[in-house]
């Protein structure tokens, strides 16, 4: 009778050990940092609607072209508010997607209520960065013909999401000294659409693409994060403009 006793108090201790970590690990996310959430308000420029999802508006035209983007894994939405606000304030809707427990892997096919509530968006160009990347190229394969450009910020399409047959735009970002990622970004050109565009950010690292503070394994990166910031935006309206 004791053993059975002291066998039952060990798998109440062993459960609410885990537990206690699946909580942790579940609300465990990067938190935007003071830059970020200081946009995330409506300007003479740019509507900001934070409810489920962030909106960012042009207010001084009307959009036909909207950026859809997945945030990172367990990154908080608001850390890729300033990325947003800088696109949108060149005439883009941008919508950065909320995910549950901030993994894209849970809710890869969100992007398709986006595009259903805006009905005055011709062009969908799906954005993601990281794990979000590669979510968003997943349903750029699911989709292709709701999905008319791609961004890729420090991500790849998994092999089982070829989109080499497809020939929509796409632009490919990494930092120089990102050691997060688990494959060489040029090595995938293969996966991309024909027509892509692969650029190395000299100095640059996995986490500067948003604004989320320092990432455990990542590389130090030699330039700031706003410069980081300024080449990736630059590379993105390029893409945007042609469209």
């Amino acid at each position: 009778m004791q053993k059975k006793k002291a066998i039952g108090v060990v798998l109440l201790i062993i459960f609410i050990g885990f537990a206690g970590f699946a909580a942790y690990w579940v609300t465990d996310s990067s938190d935007p940092m003071e830059e970020a959430l200081n946009v995330i308000k409506s300007d003479a420029d740019v509507s900001v609607q934070a409810d489920k999802n962030i909106v960012f508006t042009p207010v001084n035209s009307t959009p036909t072209t909207g950026v859809i983007f997945y945030p990172g894994g367990k990154v908080e939405p608001e850390a890729y508010s300033v990325l947003a606000k800088s696109i949108a304030s060149q005439g883009y809707l941008v919508v950065i997607v909320s995910m549950p427990l901030n993994l894209a892997v849970l809710g890869a096919n969100r992007a398709e209520d986006i595009m259903t509530e805006f009905t005055s968006i011709s062009n969908w160009v799906m954005a993601g960065h990281s794990l979000g990347g590669s979510m968003a190229a997943k349903y750029t394969f699911d989709h292709p013909e709701d999905v008319q450009g791609l961004i890729l910020l420090a991500s790849y399409p998994t092999d089982s999401n070829n989109l080499s047959k497809l020939e929509i735009p796409c632009v490919s970002l990494y930092g120089e000294f990102d050691t997060v990622l688990s494959k060489d970004i040029p090595s995938t050109a293969s996966l991309l659409p024909s027509n892509h565009t692969i650029h190395m950010i000299a100095g640059g690292n996995h986490a500067y693409f948003g604004y989320y503070g320092e990432q455990k394994g990542d590389g130090v990166a030699t330039i700031s994060r706003n410069e980081q910031h300024n080449e990736t935006i630059n590379y993105i309206l390029a893409m945007l403009a042609h469209l």
